[in-house]
């Protein structure tokens, strides 16, 4: 009786270890529970105050690319671009916009590269919170980098 009530024991140990395991490294982004509804998201960009895609050693900027998270209350950020260098949108729109975002607080980091991948032009990260109901309009201003 002994051993088998050692094995059990140990292994609730096990399982409540590892469920605390795994609720420790899923973490979501909070949502403002005051929000009843969705926003819109419209990320526009500026290279050094102009809406023009600039000319850079020669080659006209064609894509910028656009790095967005979502911060929860607690400053845990979830990812919401592909890869880490941010998605990839045609620099002449001006703007891309996000429907359907939720409520919170954004982080969002805007940059444009050469042809031949090095970048040329970055934002700093700007942050920003969406409302519900609304379309919430950010321009994020981009420098060269040197």
């Amino acid at each position: 009786m002994g051993d088998r009530f050692v094995r059990i024991m140990r292994s609730l140990v096990g399982v409540l270890l590892l469920g605390w395991l795994i609720s420790a490294c899923i973490t979501r982004p909070s949502v403002d529970p005051s929000c009843k509804e969705r926003g819109e998201l419209e990320i526009g960009w500026l290279f050094d105050g102009s809406a023009v895609c600039p000319t850079t050693e020669g080659a006209v900027i064609q894509e910028v690319r656009v790095k967005l998270w979502r911060q929860a209350e607690d400053g845990t950020r979830e990812a919401l671009h592909q890869d880490g260098k941010g998605d990839v949108y045609k620099c002449a729109a001006q703007t891309v916009v996000f429907p359907n975002s939720l409520c919170g607080v954004y982080v969002i980091q805007v940059s444009a590269a050469l042809e031949n991948g090095r970048v040329a032009w970055n934002s700093s990260e700007t942050v920003h919170r969406i409302k519900g109901g609304l379309i919430n309009s950010v321009r994020v201003g981009m420098r060269p980098v040197n």
